[in-house]
């Protein structure tokens, strides 16, 4: 009888050390966050067969504008990211309510332009064209939309 009982309380034993340490293996096996590594909103078209973009990545900023009826010359100019400014754009939004944003129809034949947002991680890269006409989606990433404007205006 009292073997019995060794043998089940050893069986016992066995039996949680080995739930605990599947238990922790779960939780190392999480997935992770997608590290964001780039990203751009371009502008193009209109009368002016106009081309802007500004791609951001966590050092920096380049600009590049092309301007059709005035010159066939592309300027591209670049400068440093703050890491706060950094990790206030990537910060601003989330990659799956962007995943979820519908692309609008296109501008250009009326002589207007497209906006284009795209981001790009390292296993990924997504990106809308006009996604403000999706109305519903496109309130939870108003916050990336408006950081991103700030600094084509600047």
């Amino acid at each position: 009888m009292i073997l019995k009982k060794l043998y089940l309380a050893a069986f016992i034993t066995c039996l949680m050390i080995s739930c605990q340490k599947m238990s922790s293996n779960k939780q190392q096996t999480s997935p992770k966050k997608e590290e964001i590594t780039a990203i751009e909103l371009s502008r193009y078209g209109g009368q002016l067969g106009y081309f802007g973009t500004l791609k951001f990545t966590k050092d920096s900023i380049i600009q590049t504008v092309l301007v059709g009826t005035k010159s066939d010359k592309v300027t591209k100019t670049g400068k440093k990211i703050s890491k706060g400014d950094w990790q206030n754009i990537s910060n601003s939004f989330r990659l799956e309510d962007f995943k979820k944003v519908k692309s609008g129809s296109s501008n250009m034949a009326f002589d207007g332009t497209d906006t284009k947002i795209k981001i790009t991680t390292a296993n990924t890269s997504d990106s809308i064209i006009n996604g403000d006409q999706d109305k519903e989606n496109f309130k939870k990433i108003e916050k990336l939309n408006q950081t991103l404007e700030t600094f084509w205006t600047n």
